[in-house]
């Protein structure tokens, strides 16, 4: 596998215990997100894209874009706070439109399965919303009590079985690094896997038993702030801002200038996933400036390939 992605956001409702929605993208204009998708093809040097949302028509039209700029594209159905049977009824339907568009782009298109459910998702773990589930999913694996893997198990395996019947396609799941799932139903391990100060030495060595399965294994995530920190916090989970500052950024405008400040996190990932064996980064190449991004033909060299399984997403 040979990919180099960022994830697109196409607009996704977080629920909480209270019940209201709050989504991260209120409108979708079209013209804007092939736009925001040419510049991550033609600045940022993707050849795929994931695209996560609630909402399935936008899911769909974005990722027909995605698909006509010449993307593979990663279909992510994302609800948070939702219940178990009307998650699986989404990742149904979603599965239904991408056999469409399988059929349609052959080898292009791949349907994640989820995203980090024991948090995301009820019925895993108790709790009545994210920070309620997070605190007991890791209260509970401090103690020794894994049963939440039975039940993520029990979902997926149902889940898996119900889109397989209708799309024909690679599946994945953008599992976190501790959630213990059956590989066996997947074609590509997904794993989010977030740098942390207490895990800074040992972050690619974390990878490496998924690595064992035989499959392609892909970081599907390991994130970056949208404004610059300090070279020291680059990269670093423990550095992120709060949430609330976190949201100051859900709206921000992609443009070429949008992405300088996190040159030294993808410069510090590289670094840490590429084998021995592999080419170091043209130094020739360097992130897009202020200026407006070029055409596909007057860009930037792209920097070499990495043949690590271990591929890493933005």
């Amino acid at each position: 596998m040979r990919r180099r992605g960022v994830i697109y956001d196409t607009g996704t409702v977080f629920y909480g215990s209270g019940g209201g929605g709050i989504p991260t993208r209120p409108k979708l204009d079209l013209a804007i997100a092939e736009r925001e998708l040419q510049i991550a093809r033609d600045d940022l040097h993707c050849n795929a894209v994931r695209l996560a949302g609630s909402y399935p028509d936008r899911l769909v039209r974005v990722t027909e874009c995605a698909l006509a700029l010449g993307l593979e594209a990663w279909l992510s159905p994302t609800l948070f706070g939702r219940p178990p049977d009307q998650t699986l009824r989404s990742f149904v339907a979603a599965a239904e439109q991408a056999e469409r568009l399988r059929q349609q782009q052959p080898d292009r298109v791949v349907l994640v399965l989820g995203s980090e459910l024991t948090l995301m998702m009820p019925g895993i773990v108790p709790g009545r919303d994210f920070a309620d589930r997070t605190r007991e999913a890791f209260t509970r694996i401090k103690a020794g009590d894994h049963s939440a893997n039975d039940r993520l198990d029990e979902f997926l395996g149902r889940a898996s079985a119900a889109v397989r019947a209708v799309y024909r396609g690679p599946l994945t799941y953008a599992s976190l690094i501790w959630e213990d799932v059956n590989w066996d139903r997947f074609d590509i391990i997904g794993v989010d896997h977030y740098r942390d100060a207490r895990i800074k030495d040992r972050y690619t060595a974390m990878l490496e038993p998924l690595l064992a399965h035989g499959k392609p294994v892909v970081n599907t995530e390991f994130g970056m702030r949208t404004y610059q920190v300090p070279r020291a916090e680059a990269g670093s989970s423990a550095s992120a801002s709060p949430i609330s500052k976190r949201w100051a950024c859900i709206n921000c405008r992609l443009s070429a200038g949008s992405f300088v400040s996190a040159s030294t996190a993808t410069t510090y990932e590289t670094r840490r996933c590429r084998p021995a064996s592999s080419p170091k980064p043209s130094r020739s190449w360097k992130p897009p400036g202020s200026t407006a991004p070029s055409s596909p033909s007057s860009s930037p060299p792209r920097p070499p390939r990495t043949t690590n399984p271990a591929m890493t997403w933005t």
